[in-house]
């Protein structure tokens, strides 16, 4: 059964849930997140919250009702914090956004075949191969298949 994460996803900024205190403080202080897939590890029933996708955050307690759609550094809109945690990704603090089941624009360039990521082509989730990605929702691509499956499970 997949959980609910979703890509193509708008934010908005300052719309978001807000589980840090100012200055991305964190119980235990717990650092976390540096941008890359798989640097997000926090312990159990914590996220890595960041202040901004691309920078390192701190490990903050998830909600009880895992809130609502939060965005994730990489892979777009979860619908919940729980969701990203589960996929291992940071979530971006207070940025709101609204989940999409439209396809990916994203393609693998080049002849490398090296996995680039995960994106979803409307029905199914797919690796993106190549040297690099190209396309407007590069920003999207999730870090493994069970993140991408996450970000699109209420698509059916």
């Amino acid at each position: 059964m997949l959980l609910g994460l979703a890509a193509g996803c708008s934010a908005q900024p300052g719309g978001g849930p807000n589980f840090l205190t100012p200055g991305l403080d964190a119980p235990g202080g717990t650092a976390c997140g540096t941008g890359e897939p798989g640097s997000a590890t926090c312990p159990p029933g914590t996220v890595c919250e960041v202040s901004a996708c691309g920078a390192a955050g701190a490990c903050v307690q998830l909600p009880d009702d895992c809130g609502a759609p939060v965005l994730a550094c990489p892979g777009g809109c979860f619908a919940s914090a729980c969701d990203a945690a589960d996929a291992g990704v940071s979530i971006e603090h207070g940025a709101a956004c609204t989940p999409s089941c439209a396809a990916d624009d994203s393609t693998g360039a080049g002849y490398c075949g090296a996995l680039l990521g995960y994106r979803f082509d409307g029905s199914v989730c797919m690796p993106l191969q190549g040297c690099e990605c190209e396309g407007l929702d590069c920003d999207r691509m999730t870090p493994s298949l069970h993140a991408c499956e996450l970000a699109h499970d209420h698509c059916g």
